[in-house]
């Protein structure tokens, strides 16, 4: 008996392994809470307990049972992809600046083109009356433009008058002096500007204009009106031989659309949205392989430095890609991004929306030219977009409706019935899948078929039956259990099935947190109901969890003293079987304790234990069956002395579990089991002025 009872235990024990984390609080400073999760835990009652002694079978209670297994399944990174990128598009320079051409000058011009008749008054004082006199001059050479297409910018025009009277406005010009801009090739005015200043001899005036959307072309043809004051001058040979004027044009702030000259360094910068095509939405996925080809072919008639970054992909310090080269005129340059070990992400809200498309950003500095050149702010670089199908080992985001097909599986000679081939009819049978699966996403959906035949002693299939099951729902990872009973199970149990075969798939879509390789795997069991019974079972003890400083807070190791306000303890069995007994948590700050299931040492200022009772769930009285699970939930607080202890890590937490006996033979199905769950929660509420 005693070693029928430690298989029993030992069963019981391993399905009811209690696994504890401690979540390390972010809260506000006045609540500090302190989390122990006890994971759910399932004991299924299966072929094992047929080994112990305790349990009987009666009469013709025939317990039979069998089972399989189904391959397990994995996430490729074939499925966690996205399709090869393909696409294109332009950068310009858009607009051309220069912050100024070159300045151009008439020259001096000599008193002689205002008053060609002056030198036959040499030795004389000559009057002169208010008048305006005008002329033309032509700007022939710049060593710096030809001609540019001004978008926007200023003409600055400045006059140095060396002449012996004054320029001002006068009744003939009550504007001022007035000087008129044209292009002398092709006769297009450029514009008009005025100087309303007085320019004294041996004085300069300066007048600005603004130009719009206009050519400048040299040579150029000044016409001027200059207005002098009444005045007298005595005319020698070496007066005439100096008075004169000069006229300087500067050009600023330029903004051009076209030049044919030089040109200072162009700096332009841009972003290129790539579009993701995918059905795969992601939010983060881990590269395992592809790479991307970024193709540039410049028209620029410069050498360009192009830098560029990509910043929705990130390496492992989520540091964006940059890459960087420089491209010659009309030349091609190409880049290529190894994205194995790269991941992407949606850099404008990061583990939040998926990311939609590809973002590039790029600045492009060309260098000045020292000859002269025709260059367009329309000239460009045109770039092109060329991936491979990129697959992830990682990835977070949402998934598109894909189905994952299982490999067919198939049992022979699952059991030997021993001549017992016809005239048994069993009912209540139940099939009990349990999945293990490590496929973390929203919606999974099982489809499975079973067939099962029964061959007689010359290897002759002589009946068979078959299980459907469509589209159930499968828990998003871990394990689950579905549990199947009616006509189709009591059919496949009554043939006696000697060979199970199958085949299914798992359909999925939604939220997914997967690795490449997550799989999800099945066992099915077939049972009927047996009855058995227990006495005088030894108490099972699991192995306890420390919980040390690093797994405790430091706030609330000072709060655990006589600032405690409240602390909750809860904890919820379902219990679907017709087992009663008790559950002791055991939890010891002492050191000295070093057993801490043994209580004939216990340190109350160090120590306490708390007790949650396994109800037996409800059977039907007239077949021994269980009618629905029992679940016990227990809440209760944990006083001052008890919280105290969590200020003295080490802390130590364990679980004994004790099976009462049973009252005589009770019934137990395959499908029958145990499941502790819930949270071990200590809510510490601090004083406000703490």
């Amino acid at each position: 008996m005693k070693t029928g009872k430690a298989i029993f235990f030992l069963i019981i024990s391993l399905g009811l392994i209690v696994r504890c984390s401690i979540d390390k609080p972010v809260l506000p400073r006045w609540v500090v809470p302190f989390v122990i999760p006890i994971a759910p835990e399932k004991l299924i009652f299966q072929e094992k307990i047929l080994q112990d002694s305790t349990i009987v079978l009666h009469g013709d209670s025939l317990f039979l049972e069998f089972q399989g297994k189904v391959d397990p399944q994995s996430i490729t990174s074939e499925q966690l992809s996205i399709p090869p990128i393909d696409t294109s598009t332009t950068f310009s320079l858009d607009t051309l600046k220069a912050d100024s051409l070159n300045t151009l000058t008439t020259g001096y011009i000599n008193i002689g083109e205002l008053l060609p008749n002056l030198g036959s008054l040499i030795g004389l004082h000559v009057p002169l009356p208010d008048t305006t006199l005008g002329s033309s001059a032509i700007i022939d050479t710049s060593t710096q433009f030809q001609a540019a297409k001004i978008r926007n910018g200023t003409l600055e025009l400045s006059l140095r008058n060396d002449l012996p009277f004054t320029l001002a406005p006068n009744n003939s010009s009550p504007n001022g002096v007035e000087i008129t801009l044209y292009n002398d090739e092709t006769g297009e005015l450029i514009t008009t500007l005025t100087i309303p200043d007085t320019i004294y001899p041996h004085g300069t005036g300066v007048g600005t204009t603004t130009l719009t959307d206009v050519w400048v072309r040299v040579p150029l043809r000044l016409e001027y009106q200059l207005p002098i004051l009444a005045d007298t001058i005595y005319v020698t040979q070496d007066s005439i031989d100096t008075w004169g004027f000069q006229i300087d044009l500067k050009l600023i702030d330029l903004e051009i659309d076209e030049i044919i000259g030089k040109i200072d360094q162009q700096f332009y910068s841009d972003f290129w949205q790539v579009p993701l095509n995918q059905e795969n939405k992601i939010i983060r996925a881990d590269v395992e392989s592809g790479n991307i080809q970024l193709e540039f072919n410049s028209d620029i008639p410069l050498q360009a430095t192009v830098d560029y970054w990509v910043p929705d992909l990130v390496n492992s310090n989520n540091d964006p890609y940059h890459g960087h080269f420089v491209i010659d005129s009309n030349n091609v340059v190409i880049e290529t991004i190894v994205l194995n070990g790269f991941s992407l992400v949606n850099s404008q809200n990061p583990g939040q929306d998926p990311l939609d498309s590809l973002t590039l950003k790029f600045e492009i500095l060309t260098d000045s030219s020292n000859e002269f050149i025709h260059l367009h702010a329309s000239d460009e670089i045109s770039a092109s977009i060329h991936s491979t199908e990129i697959k992830f080992s990682r990835l977070t985001g949402y998934l598109a409706p894909d189905t994952l097909t299982l490999d067919p599986f198939e049992e022979n000679d699952i059991i030997d019935y021993d001549g017992f081939t016809g005239g048994i009819q069993l009912d209540n049978a139940e099939l009990l899948l349990e999945i293990n699966n490590e496929i973390y996403i929203d919606s999974l959906f099982l489809n499975l078929t079973i067939i099962g035949y029964h061959k007689n002693d010359e290897g002759v299939i002589t009946d068979s039956a078959v299980i459907n099951l469509s589209d159930e729902r499968i828990n998003t990872g871990g394990s689950d259990i579905i549990a199947l009973s009616g006509a189709q199970v009591v059919n496949m149990i009554n043939i006696l099935p000697t060979d199970m075969r199958g085949y299914g798939s798992v359909r999925y879509n939604g939220y997914a947190e997967v690795e490449a390789g997550d799989s999800i795997a099945a066992r099915y069991f077939f049972s009927t109901p047996f009855k058995f019974r227990i006495a005088n079972m030894a108490p099972v003890e699991m192995d306890p969890d420390t919980l040390t400083d690093a797994d405790i807070d430091e706030d609330l190791q000072n709060a655990a003293g006589d600032d405690i306000r409240a602390a909750i303890l809860r904890a919820k069995v379902l219990n679907h079987s017709p087992l009663g007994g008790e559950v002791k948590i055991f939890v010891s700050a002492d050191s000295l304790h070093h057993d801490i299931y043994d209580t004939t040492y216990f340190n109350p200022d160090l120590e306490f234990i708390k007790h949650i009772v396994l109800n037996p769930a409800p059977t039907d009285p007239a077949t021994g069956f269980v009618i629905e699970a029992q679940e016990s939930n227990i809440e209760f607080g944990l006083n001052r002395r008890e919280m105290r202890i969590f200020k003295n890590p080490p802390i130590r937490i364990g679980f004994r579990l004790k099976i009462a006996d049973t009252n005589g033979f009770v019934v137990l199905r395959g499908s029958d089991y145990l499941q502790l769950s819930g949270e071990f929660e200590i809510n510490l509420l601090v004083k406000d002025d703490d």
